[in-house]
């Protein structure tokens, strides 16, 4: 049953991280590109993974963490980001929220990758249970 459990889990999380938009990696606010459509792509996949990851689970409670976390980062991030490389005209209040997301999908995308990362090693331990199993029923 683990193994099933380990599996879906891992096709699912791969599923997730193959739709994660690119270019949402941490670093010096790098906008460039459609401003909007950057914006609507990182919401929507953060929407996405809150919907596949089940309400109530640990995973979920683990993943709201960075989540929360995201708005203090990215509020240090743009003020560390000089006037002169900020982008001009838009909003600075659309630009922090903007920043704030971009993080959230950052700190979304991060996620993933660890629990995939531990569900894959789950899944290489049960290999010697399976194995286990497989002897037991095939001795006679």
């Amino acid at each position: 049953m683990h193994f099933v459990v380990y599996q879906s889990t891992l096709l699912m999380l791969d599923d997730l991280l193959n739709s994660a938009p690119e270019g949402m990696e941490y670093g010096p606010l790098q906008l460039g590109g459609d401003f909007a459509l950057k914006d609507a792509q990182a919401k929507e996949f953060i929407g996405l993974v809150r919907r596949k990851l089940d309400p109530g689970s640990w995973r979920r409670e683990n993943f709201e963490n960075p989540m929360r976390n995201a708005e203090g980062s990215a509020e240090y991030e743009l003020e560390q980001t000089p006037m002169e490389q900020r982008p001009t005209g838009i909003d600075t209040l659309a630009l922090r929220k903007w920043v704030i997301v971009h993080r959230q999908c950052a700190n979304a995308i991060a996620f993933l990758k660890r629990e995939k990362k531990e569900a894959e090693e789950n899944l290489r331990n049960q290999r010697f249970n399976l194995l286990q199993r497989y002897i037991e029923q095939n001795k006679s």
